[in-house]
């Protein structure tokens, strides 16, 4: 979705709620960049329910990008969190089997590491030179 929106030039509309609409004497500038906005988020918002599952269009569907994209974050951040648990708890108890090759294990914990960047927890540089 990301990569689709930011081509599109539309990914704003998951960061930025709908502007409160300008009044009428204001600067056409100020009308368009609203007119613009709105535009986007119900284009934003029609493809984003399209890749939903029937429920989850169901309890969303009367919101705009940027409130259906917080409440998923919501919904989901416990799923991510004990994901990301259960993925470092692996990850420290991972040890080499006697007779295991060494690349076989540095190629389990390299999953480990990715799949906690995936999560958005990245194991950066500094922490893998403790």
């Amino acid at each position: 979705m990301r990569i689709v929106l930011t081509q599109q030039r539309k990914l704003y509309v998951l960061d930025k709620p709908i502007p409160k609409e300008p009044a009428k004497d204001a600067p056409k500038v100020q009308k368009d960049a609203y007119e613009k906005h709105l535009n986007d988020s119900l284009e934003v918002s029609y493809l984003m329910l399209e890749t939903m599952v029937p429920e989850l269009q169901k309890d969303l569907e009367r919101l705009m990008p940027f409130e259906m994209f917080k409440r998923l974050k919501e919904m989901f951040q416990q799923q991510v969190r004990r994901e990301r648990y259960e993925t470092t708890k692996a990850l420290h108890s991972c040890k080499m089997a006697e007779g295991e090759s060494v690349s076989t294990h540095i190629l389990e914990m390299k999953r480990y590491i990715d799949h906690l960047g995936r999560l958005g927890f990245p194991i950066t540089q500094s922490l893998r030179r403790i």
